[in-house]
């Protein structure tokens, strides 16, 4: 999926080691190892990984055996909502890969009014110069609420660097909100 694909080179870009991320959307797990691949050390870096699913935690707690105990030790799973994000850190990315668990329920899915409130809890809480990754899936009634809120929400932000990459010619298609705060 190029979307993904496209995520992924951006948060490369962007990541160093010893950096603290939040995964806010673990599903199978796929973006919490790749994370972790970028920033975790065996003495720094920190990634936390939300999903109210327990089927996406345990798929993502096994994808993340791959990687040496030492950096497995510096991940925290969240069986919970991404509405409320760990007091007292301050990550410098935070991501979310909207919709519902590949593989699972579709019935299913992120929801429109909880996500808005976890994205305006991110903003809070990322570090200066942080950068928020948002992707998301209108092929489905609630994606279409979701892209619609979060359209509506970023054309209010401010004194922050917004991109949406979008398909011109495929409105329901996935798409990429990257949002840099200064």
């Amino acid at each position: 999926m190029y979307h993904t694909h496209l995520a992924h080179l951006i948060w490369k870009d962007f990541l160093k080691p010893g950096m603290t991320c939040i995964d806010a959307t673990a599903g199978n797990g796929n973006d919490t190892l790749f994370l972790a691949k970028c920033v975790l050390t065996p003495n720094s870096g920190w990634v936390h990984a939300f999903d109210i699913q327990a089927d996406a935690i345990i798929t993502t707690q096994e994808r993340l055996t791959s990687l040496p105990l030492p950096l497995q030790k510096r991940i925290t799973l969240h069986e919970a909502s991404h509405e409320t994000f760990p007091p007292n850190i301050s990550p410098s990315l935070i991501v979310y890969n909207l919709g519902y668990l590949p593989g699972g329920d579709l019935d299913k899915t992120t929801l429109s009014e909880s996500t808005l409130k976890s994205c305006e809890n991110a903003i809070r809480i990322l570090s200066h110069g942080g950068l928020l990754s948002i992707t998301i899936y209108p092929g489905h009634p609630e994606g279409l609420r979701e892209k619609s809120t979060l359209l509506g929400w970023i054309e209010s932000l401010s004194d922050l660097q917004i991109f949406h990459h979008t398909p011109i010619n495929r409105p329901n298609q996935p798409s990429l909100i990257m949002i840099r705060k200064y």
